[in-house]
Formats: structure tokens, sequence, C-alpha cells
């Protein structure tokens, strides 16, 4: 990047942190309010936690990675995420959590990480015009040997795995080993511009990740995300004061069995 267009993207970045800014304050000051009902006040945490995010994501779009990161639960990021996460789907979508790796530990930066999620939950929204649901789930996985997938062949290790599954259109296969492509859209009589996907994989392997994906037609798509299994000691990502609930809010009950957006 030349010194203009970092200047460019440091003063826009200013100007959005400004906006994110207000945006935290406003939010922060309507939940010192008293006599809140309980799904307005989980509507302002997801805003005050998206205006976090937001910041998150400027600085890591701006500085890349970093330096190596403290261990994180991956299945704790994905919890602090996953109200945001719903508010991307459409209408008659629901959004469910199957978290079973509550030791899997990643270093993988939260940002990065919601980058990933965001977009993949977004294209599934998309693929299910009437209505479906995207699954999150998590697994541990050791790969003994390469294993050649698309887009990625994933090398042998220990792995924290981050799934986004959805029961929509599905892909074809002459097109899936292209979805992942940048500017490549099935999408562009309604405004797609093959950037989503392509900014997916750029993220994954900016967490030092894998991506793979599977599809059938009519039955879904499922893509999977392998992140280094880290192990060591872990800090848990706020999730903004409160557990994840339906975007329609009603908590989560302990199974994680759904977050549903009507």
């Amino acid at each position: 990047m030349t010194k203009r267009a970092r200047d460019a993207a440091e003063e826009m970045a200013h100007d959005l942190n400004n906006v994110l800014a207000a945006t935290l304050g406003i939010a922060e000051a309507i939940l010192a309010r008293d006599g809140l009902d309980p799904e307005t006040r989980a509507d302002i945490e997801a805003i005050r936690e998206g205006a976090r995010r937001g910041g998150a994501a400027i600085r890591w779009r701006l500085n890349g990675p970093g330096a190596p990161r403290e261990p994180a639960a991956l299945d704790a990021m994905i919890r602090a995420t996953a109200r945001l996460i719903a508010h991307r789907l459409g209408d008659g979508v629901t959004l469910a959590l199957d978290l079973g790796d509550p030791e899997g530990l990643t270093r993988a930066d939260p940002a990065c990480l919601d980058r990933i999620l965001l977009n993949l939950a977004a294209n599934a929204g998309h693929a299910m015009p009437e209505g479906g649901t995207v699954t999150l789930s998590t697994r541990r996985h050791t790969v003994a040997a390469p294993d050649i997938r698309v887009p990625d062949t994933i090398p042998p290790g220990d792995y924290a795995v981050v799934a986004v599954a959805d029961t929509g259109t599905g892909v074809r296969p002459d097109i899936l080993p292209r979805i992942f492509q940048p500017g490549f859209t099935t999408r562009s009589s309604q405004g797609g511009r093959g950037l989503g996907l392509a900014s997916v994989h750029a993220a994954a392997r900016a967490c030092q990740g894998f991506l793979s994906v599977a599809s059938v037609e009519g039955q879904g798509t499922h893509v999977e995300v392998h992140l280094p299994r880290e192990t060591g000691s872990t800090h848990v990502p706020s999730p903004g004061g409160s557990a994840a609930r339906r975007a329609k809010p009603r908590a989560l009950q302990p199974s994680d069995r759904e977050i549903q957006r009507r």
C-alpha cells in the first residue's frame, strides 16, 4: 500500500471509529436507563457489541493480525458474536448453535473470526429466500495426512473446526471450486459483487486457517474453517454483557439450541 493510500485508509478508519464511538456511547446511555424491557435491552446490547467489534475489525483491516494472541476459547468467541450473526439473517431463518469443542482454543483474532462468520452467515441467508436454518458448530479434528478439499488442502495437525451449514439451494458441482474466487458471483442480477466469500478465504488464511466447502443442490452448503488448535491458558471474549439470544430475543437455553430471526 502506498503512503497516500495508507493515509486515506487511516483517515477513513478515524471517521468510522468516530461514528462507532458515538453509537457505543448512545447504546451505553440507553442501557443505563431504568425500566428497559428484556427484549429492548438485548437489542441494545447487540448494538453495543456490534460497535465494539466494528472498531476491532477496522483495526484488524488496517494493521493485520498483529502479534500472536493469547489462546482463546473458540466456543466462547462464537457465543459472543451469535446475536450479531442472527441479525444478518433474513426473515424466517433460524440460527442454531451446536458447539461441541468447549476446550478448543485458537489464537485467531476475534475480528478475523467475526469477518469469516458474518460473511458466511450472510451468504447462507441469501441461499434461503424461503427461510431455513443456519447452523454454527464446532468440533475437534486431527488431520494425519494432507487432506485435499475445496478450496484448500488441509495439512496435518490438530484443529479447532468451526462450521457454517445451511439448508438452502446448494451450489452446482461445476461452480463449487470457483465460489471463493474474487469477483465470482451467482447473484450479479441482485447486486452481488463476488467479494464476500473471497474475503472469507483471505481472512481464514490471515487466521492461519484453512477452508473446505461441500454442497448438494437443493439440500444446502457446509463450510468448515480449520483453525490451529492451541494448548495453554485461555481468555474468554466479552459477549457484550449478555448471553446470545434470539434475534427477536429470548435467552438461549443452556443447551445452546437455537437463535431465531422472524
